[in-house]
């Protein structure tokens, strides 16, 4: 099994408060590019991994965090990035388990469909400078 801590640490700047921005979605896909050849392969370990993992973190954030703590205006997430040992476990503990397993957990169903859309900008636009890195 390949190591996809790169695509987890990419993805997950989706449950960050700034996220990606502009051209470094093309950083980005640079990086991607010299790892990875397929789009679909990234796009699968973003979908079923890295959205899978943060579906309860998603979950929480929506009808937990945001409607106490937003009426204060603070954010519960990140400000720039995870940690990178705090990450990689994460990567782990969830590659250790099977996929059904994982999704054993209610809260990571219910919250599945939120963590999809909390990364759907990142994946269109990451999927764009992808094919636009490559064609250069």
């Amino acid at each position: 099994m390949p190591n996809n801590y790169l695509i987890w640490d990419i993805a997950s700047l989706a449950w960050t408060e700034i996220g990606i921005e502009g051209e470094e979605y093309n950083d980005h896909a640079i990086l991607l590019r010299e790892s990875y050849n397929s789009w679909s392969y990234i796009d699968r370990i973003i979908v079923r991994d890295v959205c899978g993992s943060f579906a309860t973190i998603s979950f929480t954030y929506l009808f937990v965090l945001i409607p106490i703590i937003g009426m204060l205006f603070i954010t519960p997430m990140p400000d720039w990035g995870y940690d990178q040992e705090y990450l990689r476990k994460r990567m782990e503990r969830w590659e250790r388990r099977s996929v059904l397993v994982n999704f054993l957990n209610p809260f990571r169903l219910i919250g599945y469909p939120i963590s999809l859309y909390f990364a759907s900008e990142l994946r269109a636009k990451l999927k764009a400078a992808f094919f636009r890195v490559e064609s250069k």
